[in-house]
């Protein structure tokens, strides 16, 4: 199971506070990180690079990067993250590993989100539990593409991007035009957790821009990455 941070040269910058607080909440896990212009600085080793194309797709072709490396990967799950999901506290990796264990067990399940997204979501449910872990669900609900922080059954992925017409591949199209295709044309299922196992905040807004406030970070984090973020 890889985890995977697709990126674009304009904010290749946010993985440098976010190599920081991965490797101090996730115990230096292997991850790739899917570029497209060369990244002007170092990551740390355990950051393996995927180069998608010597220039960046257009934001609207953002599905058509990640569907080239799910391709070339025979990974049954991954775990999508963003640049900018700068992580605040311990990731609950038993947690994590658990669920990708429960996933290969049921082909039907395209999603188990690693946050609150669907604690949260319009007409949540509990659905089962596994050993102390209680999951839910929220069957035809809004953002069931939501990019959050997620586990993904990669053939599943692959399908509902593949579904998408090239002019809607944007990562905003992913999540509401994507939505309507698993509600609507599969019997794919999107659970979650009471037991959210990954915590960060984003540190990016596209409207507002850079999250300066990071309510939930601690202090010492806070003043560390302040050298990436004070010029931003």
């Amino acid at each position: 199971m890889k985890i995977v941070i697709p990126a674009y040269s304009k904010t290749y910058w946010s993985l440098k506070p976010f190599a920081y607080l991965f490797n101090k909440y996730w115990d230096r896990q292997d991850a790739t990180v899917l570029y497209y212009e060369p990244i002007p600085f170092e990551l740390p080793d355990n950051f393996e690079l995927y180069q998608v194309h010597y220039k960046d797709f257009p934001r609207e072709k953002w599905a058509d990067g990640v569907i080239k490396y799910l391709k070339e990967i025979d990974d049954h799950s991954i775990i999508l993250l963003l640049e900018d999901y700068w992580l605040t506290r311990k990731v609950n990796r038993p947690l994590v590993e658990m669920l990708a264990k429960f996933m290969k067990s049921d082909d039907s399940i395209l999603r188990i989100d690693l946050t609150t997204d669907r604690l949260y979501a319009g007409g949540m449910r509990d659905v089962g539990y596994l050993e102390w872990v209680d999951l839910i669900e929220a069957p035809k609900s809004m953002y069931q593409m939501s990019l959050q922080a997620g586990l993904w059954n990669r053939e599943a992925f692959l399908d509902i991007l593949r579904k998408l017409r090239p002019s809607e591949r944007s990562s905003w199209n992913v999540e509401l035009i994507g939505t309507g295709i698993v509600n609507e044309e599969t019997d794919y299922r999107v659970l979650g957790t009471r037991q959210y196992p990954i915590r960060y905040e984003n540190g990016i807004n596209v409207k507002s821009g850079v999250n300066r406030e990071l309510r939930t970070m601690c202090k010492n984090d806070k003043e560390h990455i302040e050298q990436w973020i004070k010029d931003k």
